[in-house]
C-alpha cells in the first residue's frame, strides 16, 4: 500500500469519423497524465491512438483496426512500454441482419524499450456470433484462442514467458430500455497457461478507466463489466461504468515470482454527470472509486478521485 498522495490529472482526446475511398473511417487520439505533488516525484503518462476501417465486401463487411498504446515515466522506468494491436476480421449477416458471424485474426506486439527481456508477441484467432432482437436489444458470444512468445530462458526467469497460450470466452449484451436507459453487460473468462517467466509485467495500462492488465500470464480471470447511461434532461446526462475482476494466479513452486499463488478481487466504479452548455461545449463531473482485496495484505488498496 502506497502513502496518501495528491495529484493533478491532465486528460485530452480528439476523434474524427468519415468516409475515404469507400472505407468508413473511425479514428481517435487521447492522452492522460498524472502530475504528482507529494510523496513522489514520478509523473506518468499514457497515450492511445486508434484507427478503424470498414468496407463492404461481398455479402459482409471487412474490418481493420489498429490501436497503439504507450505508457511512460520520465525517469526511463523499466515498465515503459509500447503496444500495438492489429485486428483483421470479416463480418457476415444472416436472416435479415438478425444474426451476425465474425471471424478474425489478432496480432499484439508489446515492447519495453528499457527492458527488452519483457518483450513478447501474441498471435490469435477469434470467432463471434451476435444476435439482434429489434433495434433495442443485442446479445453476443465470442471465443478467443491466442498463443504468445516471450524471452524467458532457464537462466533468465525475470522475463516475459518463453511461450504460452490463452483461451477466452466473452458473453454479453446491450439494450435500450424505456426509450432512454442504455445498459451493457459483458462477462469475460480467460484461462492463461505460461511456461518459464514472470506472471505479470508492470501495472494497469490506464488505471483511470480499467484495472485490467494485458501483460498477465499463468492465471484464471473472471471479469464483469457494466455500463449504464440515461439522459436526465435535454442538457444533463448521467452514466456509470463498473467492473469487477477476480484473478487467481498459478501456484507453481518452481517459479520465483511475487505473483505466484496470488488472489486479487478488484472493483472499479466511475460516475459521470455531464452538462451540455451548447452544441459545442459541455462540462463533466466525475467520481472514480477503485479497490483491491488480495490475499497478500500489502497489495490491498482503496482510491477515490474527483475531477
Amino acid at each position: 500500500g502506497s502513502k496518501d498522495d495528491e495529484l493533478t490529472e491532465v486528460h485530452g482526446s480528439l476523434s474524427a469519423r468519415g468516409h475515404l475511398a469507400g472505407w468508413r473511417v473511425d479514428s481517435q487520439v487521447s492522452g492522460l497524465g498524472n502530475l504528482h505533488h507529494t510523496h513522489s516525484g514520478e509523473n506518468w503518462y499514457f497515450a492511445r491512438s486508434r484507427l478503424g476501417l470498414q468496407r463492404g465486401l461481398g455479402a459482409g463487411t471487412a474490418e481493420i483496426s489498429n490501436e497503439t498504446r504507450s505508457y511512460a515515466l520520465p525517469d526511463r522506468n523499466e515498465f515503459d512500454f509500447l503496444r500495438n494491436v492489429l485486428q483483421l476480421s470479416y463480418r457476415h449477416s444472416l436472416a435479415e441482419d438478425r444474426w451476425q458471424l465474425r471471424g478474425g485474426y489478432a496480432n499484439i506486439h508489446t515492447r519495453y524499450p528499457n527492458r527488452s527481456v519483457f518483450n513478447y508477441t501474441v498471435h490469435g484467432t477469434l470467432l463471434e456470433i451476435r444476435r439482434r432482437w429489434g433495434y433495442d436489444l443485442t446479445g453476443f458470444a465470442q471465443v478467443d484462442i491466442q498463443r504468445y512468445v516471450g524471452s524467458a530462458t532457464p537462466s533468465e526467469l525475470v522475463a516475459s514467458p518463453r511461450d504460452g497460450q490463452r483461451y477466452g470466452l466473452r458473453l454479453g449484451g446491450d439494450g435500450l430500455f424505456a426509450g432512454r436507459h442504455s445498459l451493457s453487460i459483458i462477462y469475460t473468462f480467460q484461462s492463461d497457461e505460461a511456461d518459464l517467466g514472470v506472471k505479470r509485467i508492470g501495472d494497469p495500462d490506464n488505471p483511470e478507466s480499467t484495472q485490467d492488465i494485458e501483460a498477465e500470464f499463468d492465471l484464471d480471470k473472471h471479469k464483469v463489466a457494466i455500463h449504464y447511461g440515461v439522459p436526465l434532461s435535454k442538457r444533463w446526462l448521467f452514466s456509470n461504468y463498473t467492473e469487477w475482476i477476480k484473478k487467481n494466479f498459478d501456484n507453481e513452486i518452481d517459479v520465483a515470482d511475487p505473483f505466484r499463488g496470488r488472489r486479487d478481487t478488484l472493483l472499479l466504479s466511475t460516475l459521470h454527470l455531464r452538462y451540455k452548455l451548447n452544441s459545442t461545449w459541455s462540462v463533466k463531473l466525475r467520481y472514480l472509486y477503485r479497490s483491491n482485496d488480495a490475499n497478500i495484505a500489502r497489495s490491498d488498496y482503496t482510491a477515490h478521485l474527483i475531477s
